[in-house]
């Protein structure tokens, strides 16, 4: 049950619709071994346009939340917090079927041996979904709608699993940075249930694979306060992941190739916060490949050069889209030769030539 098709939910107005036009800065475009017609979409053509529906904040009483994320009202589940109920280009909106069906399942479980829940009275922002645990959509989705929220009810509480309390991840430290105290977060416990007497829902902030200019204004608005001192301006992105996902097999030796022309390597998402915001303002060069690793671009400025190395399984195009909206200039490199096979397939590992790819960053730097 989407809150927007709704009427038990009040809602403020926290954007209206709002259109806007974005115009990439493409630099070289490669591909190694791919025959995949990305370059062929319309956004790498030219200025391209994104409609972005109004943003509310929608409240709702009376609702029972399980599993950290799963919000259940009598009329039935509630998906606009969920990072799978994804906005289209036609302004329709849309949950993925997987997530749907898994949450018929917690659904099923849950009615079966559920205990009573704690009751919460404070106004409370439901936050956390399905994605939060993973740093880009973190970044990029739930912590601008909870600084959506705060603005809006400067008292209110939010939701979050335990973990998010502690000063020492960076979904922490994330929230201290802006300004969100421990106190104002409930911890979850994923083994209990709670009942929220007056519930909150922020709508997405992205759309139809877009970022709403929200969050750069929301997340840039104390970014430019922090200094770092760089060893190098030319950055190799390692990628900072809990468990093999779309890492290069033969690393070494694509890495090998950006050191020799003056990058330093590092896992730089996985970088204390503050240091990983403003090496994204001073550095020139970012190699990394297509994924989470990426998301600092958010505090990125114009001028600055993204070189994505992409595997051609994963389609994403949300991180050009913030290159573009930035002002910083896309170069990609399309690779096509997949080495161990995963399920879902956007996991699987994948090589890179080394060839390939020292001509790549040759053509780049110049």
């Amino acid at each position: 049950m989407s809150l927007r098709d709704s009427t038990i939910a009040s809602h403020h107005t926290l954007s209206d619709e709002v259109t806007v036009q974005r115009t990439p800065r493409l630099g070289v475009l490669r591909k190694d071994r791919s025959s995949n017609p990305k370059f062929n979409h319309s956004w790498y053509q030219g200025t391209y346009t994104v409609t972005f529906p109004d943003v509310c904040c929608r409240i709702v009483e009376n609702v029972i939340v399980f599993n950290e994320y799963i919000a259940v009202h009598d009329a039935g589940a509630i998906v606009d917090h969920l990072t799978t109920f994804r906005g289209r280009a036609d302004g329709t909106f849309h949950l993925e079927d997987a997530t749907a069906s898994s949450i018929r399942r917690d659904l099923d479980d849950f009615r079966s041996g559920a205990d009573e829940p704690d009751v919460i009275e404070e106004l409370t922002l439901i936050a956390h979904n399905e994605g939060g645990g993973t740093w880009g959509h973190w970044l990029v989705e739930n912590l601008p709608r909870i600084l959506l929220f705060k603005r809006l009810h400067p008292t209110g509480r939010i939701a979050l699993p335990r973990a998010y309390t502690e000063p020492s991840n960076n979904f922490g430290l994330s929230l201290r940075f802006y300004g969100i105290e421990p106190e104002s977060i409930i911890a979850l416990d994923k083994h209990k249930s709670y009942r929220f007497r007056s519930a909150a829902f922020v709508d997405q902030v992205t759309h139809a694979g877009a970022a709403h200019p929200l969050i750069f204004y929301l997340l840039q608005s104390v970014a430019d306060t922090i200094q770092v001192d760089l060893v190098s301006s030319r950055l190799f992105i390692d990628r900072a992941t809990g468990r093999p996902s779309r890492e290069i097999e033969n690393l070494s030796e694509v890495a090998q190739c950006a050191l020799d022309k003056g990058f330093v390597r590092g896992p730089l998402g996985s970088a204390p916060f503050e240091g990983q915001a403003a090496i994204w303002r001073r550095a020139t060069h970012f190699v990394g490949v297509l994924g989470s690793d990426l998301t600092g671009i958010v505090f990125g400025k114009a001028g600055q050069e993204i070189l994505s190395i992409t595997p051609d399984f994963h389609g994403d195009n949300f991180f050009f889209d913030l290159a573009a909206a930035k002002g910083m200039v896309w170069h990609e490199l399309l690779c096509g030769q997949r080495a161990a096979e995963r399920t879902p397939r956007q996991d699987s590992s994948f090589l890179v030539d080394r060839n390939t790819f020292s001509s790549f960053l040759t053509n780049v730097l110049g």
